[in-house]
C-alpha cells in the first residue's frame, strides 16, 4: 500500500514538473501571423478545446478547460493545447492563441487560418467563382507576408481593420446567410492556394487591392510615391459590369457598387471638416481647385481657398477627411442645386440637407469614381473576370503584371 502511494506521489511531482516547464504549450502554427484584435479588454474564454496560460518564459501557470474565462496579465499567452482550439474575445470566436502585451490583445494563428476570415470578409460573400476567391487569397496572403516582414509593431504584424485587411476571426468565417457552401468555397480557395504568394523580380510583392477602381486602376507611385512596377494603372472596364453571384444557394444579380458617385456639401461644412482635421484656418471658403495626375484621374492636390487662408491636400487625405469613396474625383461649385443632378449615387451630408432644400449658399459637389484607393487588383473587376471564366492567375496577371507576359512577376510558395 505504501509503495502505491509513493508511485502516485512521484507521478504528481512529474506532472507538476511537466506543466511548469511548458511542455504542453503548442507553438507549431505554420507561417504564424500576429494580428492585433483589441486594445482594452484582456479577458478571454476557452470557446472550443482546452487552453493553458503561459508566462513570459513559456511556463504553464494555469490550465483552462472549455467554457472557462481568464483575465490575462501583461506578457501572458492564452495557448491552445493542440493548436486547434478557439477562444472568445469581446463576443467573437478566434482560432489559435491570444497574447496580452503592452495594451494590445494579439491573436496568433497560422496564415491559412487567418485567411479563412480575411477572404470571407473582403470578398467571400459575393464572389461568383472559386477562381476569384483564389485570386483574393493569393493577394491577401502576399500582403500579409509583407506585414510579417515589416510588422506594424514589435508585438504584432498586422491590424484587423481597414488599415490593413478586414479580419474577424472564426466568427466571421461564416457568410451572413449562414451558408456552409459559401464558407466551404472560401476555405477551398485558401487551401487550394496554400502558401502561394506573388514575387516580382525575386522579391515579395506588396499586393494591395481595392473594392472598385471605377474603370481604371491608379499607379501606386501616384498615390503613395515609391516604385511599384507591378502596380501601375490599367484599364478596368469590368468595374462597371454586373455578374451573378451565388449567395449560398441563391443566384443574385450584382450591379456595380460605387462605379460612379457624387457627394454634395455646403462650403461652410466642408471648411469646418478640413479645419478640424488639419488644424489650419480657411475661414469662409471661397474656391475649391483640383489638380489631377495619373492614369485613373487621381487627385494629386486639392486646394481650399478661403478668407482666412489656403489649405492644400492630397486626394487620399481629402478622401479620409470628407469620407469620400475614393481619391479620384472632380469638383463642381455653385449656388444652384440643379447643377448637381449628376449620374451615380448621390450622398448628402445630414447637416446640409435642410439647406439643400432651400439653396442660398455655396456648395461643392464631388463627382468621382471607384471605391477605395483604386490601386492594385479591383475586387469588383476580379469578380467579373471570374464570372467570365478567367483563372485566378489570369486575374492576378492582369492587375499586377498588366499582361506583359514576362517572368518578372511569379506565383510561388512563400519563402
Amino acid at each position: 500500500m505504501r509503495f502505491k502511494y509513493i508511485i502516485l506521489a512521484m507521478a504528481v511531482v512529474l506532472l507538476m514538473l511537466i506543466v511548469s516547464s511548458g511542455a504542453f504549450a503548442y507553438d507549431q502554427y505554420e507561417n504564424p501571423i500576429r494580428v492585433q484584435i483589441g486594445t482594452s479588454v484582456h479577458t478571454v474564454k476557452a470557446d472550443s478545446g482546452n487552453y493553458q496560460v503561459l508566462d513570459e518564459q513559456g511556463n504553464v501557470v494555469q490550465s483552462v478547460t472549455q467554457g472557462k474565462s481568464v483575465e490575462l496579465q501583461p506578457g501572458q499567452r492564452f495557448s491552445s493545447v493542440n493548436g486547434f482550439g478557439r477562444f472568445l474575445y469581446e463576443d467573437k470566436s478566434y482560432r489559435g492563441d491570444a497574447y496580452w502585451i503592452d495594451g494590445n490583445m494579439v491573436n496568433i494563428l497560422s496564415m491559412e487560418q487567418y485567411l479563412y476570415s480575411v477572404v470571407m470578409r473582403e470578398i467571400g460573400g459575393y464572389a461568383p467563382s472559386l477562381e476569384t476567391l483564389k485570386a483574393q487569397a493569393v493577394a491577401s496572403r502576399s500582403y500579409a507576408c509583407n506585414r510579417i516582414n515589416n510588422p506594424r509593431d514589435e508585438h504584432f504584424d498586422i491590424y484587423s481593420g481597414s488599415s490593413d485587411q478586414a479580419y474577424g476571426g472564426y466568427s466571421d468565417e461564416k457568410y451572413s446567410n449562414d451558408s456552409n457552401s459559401v464558407s466551404a468555397r472560401v476555405r477551398d480557395a485558401v487551401n487550394n492556394t496554400a502558401g502561394l504568394v506573388l514575387y516580382y523580380n525575386g522579391n515579395l510583392a506588396n499586393t494591395v487591392y481595392c473594392a472598385n477602381a471605377g474603370g481604371h486602376t491608379e499607379s501606386a507611385s501616384t498615390v503613395w510615391g515609391g516604385n511599384y512596377p507591378y502596380m501601375v494603372g490599367v484599364s478596368s472596364p469590368q468595374d462597371g459590369q454586373s455578374f451573378v453571384a451565388d449567395d449560398g444557394g441563391t443566384q443574385t444579380l450584382k450591379t456595380p457598387t460605387n462605379y460612379y458617385w457624387t457627394k454634395t456639401m455646403l462650403f461652410s461644412q466642408t471648411a469646418l471638416k478640413v479645419e478640424a482635421s488639419t488644424g489650419k484656418t480657411i475661414g469662409t471658403l471661397e474656391e475649391v481647385k483640383v489638380e489631377h495626375d495619373g492614369a485613373g484621374n487621381y487627385v494629386t492636390q486639392i486646394t481650399f481657398e478661403g478668407s482666412g487662408g489656403t489649405v492644400s491636400l492630397s486626394g487620399e487625405e481629402v478622401r479620409s477627411i470628407l469620407s469620400l469613396y475614393s481619391g479620384s474625383f472632380d469638383v463642381m461649385v455653385g449656388t444652384s442645386l440643379s447643377a448637381y443632378q449628376s449620374f451615380g449615387t448621390r450622398l448628402i451630408e445630414g447637416a446640409d440637407f435642410d439647406s439643400l432644400l432651400n439653396p442660398t449658399g455655396q456648395y461643392v459637389t464631388f463627382v468621382g469614381h471607384g471605391y477605395g484607393h483604386c490601386v492594385g487588383m479591383s475586387q469588383w473587376g476580379a469578380c467579373v473576370m471570374g464570372y467570365q471564366g478567367k483563372k485566378y492567375y489570369e486575374i492576378l496577371d492582369y492587375y499586377y503584371n498588366q499582361g506583359r507576359g514576362d517572368d518578372t512577376l511569379t506565383i510561388e510558395k512563400y519563402r
